[in-house]
């Protein structure tokens, strides 16, 4: 350290007596200005009382100085526990800096900043550097989705598999996830597998190419999710949808229309025209019309398509089948039945 130190001892002292002329404002703006800067060269003492000062003006002064001082602050790792818990429980426009960068917030202090504010503190933690497992955990757990963006983006944060679950499920429902989940190096293999089954084709032809993931396996993971009831196949109970895939499954494609056709009471000819698979969407409304669920709908769609249900699923077909089955309302499905018994369809 050198002999004369920009900023003595007695200057510190000057400054402090005149607070009633410069107000508080401008007093710590000062001593935030001129001691805190990286160029300053304080002795011990005078660092003492540059951050006693502060500590004492640092409630009473105007957002914009708070910010001012925790710019100054962000970077140091010499500050005052207390002041640097004040400034990141402060208003986020001061808060931000010292949430970002400060490397004294601990990672108990972070979850404990995550637990007590909301969304505006906890982006800006999901922004730090070299985020720990238990940060993250808390973060996934808050639950707000533009913070989960935020996280999975920030690829040096360091995410539990238990965490990585949560996100990809959230996923599915959340398209802001799925692309900054795919590019992370820490997605588990069978995790982007599951994604495969919901994500756009751009995406999948990603996790093609960057998990080991061979096509029979994404097949089965497809399938899987078929027979799982995609997202939300309930307990409701299917008698018809569930004889009737039994029907394909065992019976083959003409056992089937058989079956449908004596459920239905339509004409043979009029099943064969609805099952030729020129239309998804009306099989979609045939399925309807007699309380198929969800999950047989789209096992038995798949069973259908047999070697095509790749191709299907690959454009996206099978999965807009699927919409259109759940948007559809029963009774017009049913109404379509009975036309399709009086009429040609």
């Amino acid at each position: 350290m050198s002999e004369v130190s920009p900023v003595s001892y007695e200057r510190l002292l000057r400054l402090a007596h005149q607070r009633a002329i410069d107000g508080k404002g401008g007093l710590a703006a000062s001593i935030a200005k001129m001691c805190l800067d990286s160029r300053a060269d304080l002795t011990k003492q005078e660092l003492e009382l540059t951050f006693e000062i502060l500590r004492e003006l640092i409630d009473q002064v105007e957002i914009e100085i708070r910010r001012y001082i925790a710019d100054y602050l962000a970077e140091r790792t010499d500050v005052p526990d207390d002041l640097v818990d004040f400034l990141a429980n402060d208003t986020i426009n001061v808060a931000y800096p010292i949430l970002v960068h400060s490397k004294q917030l601990t990672d108990d202090s972070l979850v404990e900043l995550v637990m007590k504010h909301g969304q505006s503190h906890q982006l800006a933690i999901a922004e730090r550097d070299g985020l720990s497992e238990i940060v993250t955990d808390a973060l996934v757990a808050a639950g707000d989705n533009e913070v989960a963006i935020q996280l999975v983006k920030n690829y040096s944060a360091r995410i539990s598999r238990n965490s990585m679950e949560a996100l990809v499920d959230r996923s599915e429902a959340l398209e802001g996830l799925q692309a900054p989940l795919t590019r992370r190096r820490d997605l588990p293999e069978d995790l982007a597998r599951r994604m495969y089954i919901w994500v756009g084709e751009a995406l999948r032809q990603h996790i093609i190419q960057n998990f080991n993931i061979q096509d029979d396996l994404v097949n089965a993971a497809i399938a899987g999710a078929v027979e799982a009831g995609i997202a939300d196949s309930d307990a409701v109970e299917d008698v018809h949808g569930d004889r009737l895939v039994k029907a394909l499954h065992e019976e083959g494609k003409q056992g089937f229309l058989a079956a449908f056709s004596a459920v239905t009471g339509l004409n043979m000819a009029t099943v064969n025209k609805i099952f030729d698979m020129t239309s998804l969407n009306t099989i979609a409304i045939a399925c309807k019309s007699i309380d198929f669920s969800k999950q047989n709908f789209g096992l038995l769609l798949q069973q259908l398509l047999g070697s095509k249900f790749q191709q299907y699923s690959s454009a996206g077909l099978f999965e807009k089948a699927l919409q259109y089955f759940e948007r559809l309302e029963s009774a017009n499905a049913k109404a379509a039945l009975d036309k399709w018994k009086t009429g040609p369809h």
